[in-house]
């Protein structure tokens, strides 16, 4: 609804400006337990948390949101971020090609497989 998406869009404001203020987690945290389908809530914090430097909890926020949304592309890329962090070279790279294969290496089959499952996931 366009209050929870209002609530949303004034914490990921607030959050750009300072990323260090434990206000703005909480608020997103409020907003997740709110609307536990919502996946968005939870990859904003996931992102806090990266520019926080908490780049465990990050992935298991952006786990979470594939959990919900296999096919949500920023959590594939956070998680990817996170891993190139913390040095694990092979699983950022790992993480990173599945966010989105590149065109010849089967982007038009990747998608269709997200839309399959998206479709299962909504009926």
């Amino acid at each position: 609804g366009a209050a929870p998406r209002a609530a949303l869009e004034k914490a990921e404001r607030r959050l750009m400006q300072n990323p260090d203020t434990a206000g703005e987690a909480e608020a997103l945290q409020d907003i997740a337990a709110s609307f536990p389908d919502w996946a968005e809530p939870l990859n904003r914090l996931a992102t806090l948390r990266y520019m926080q430097g908490e780049y465990a909890s990050s992935v298991e926020l952006c786990r979470r949101v594939l959990r919900m949304k296999p096919w949500h592309v920023g959590a594939l890329g956070g998680i990817a971020m996170c891993h190139a962090r913390l040095g694990n070279e092979e699983q950022a790279r790992k993480c990173a090609e599945a966010a989105l294969p590149p065109e010849r290496s089967g982007r038009e089959a990747w998608v269709e497989g997200m839309l399959v499952e998206m479709d299962a996931r909504l009926a």
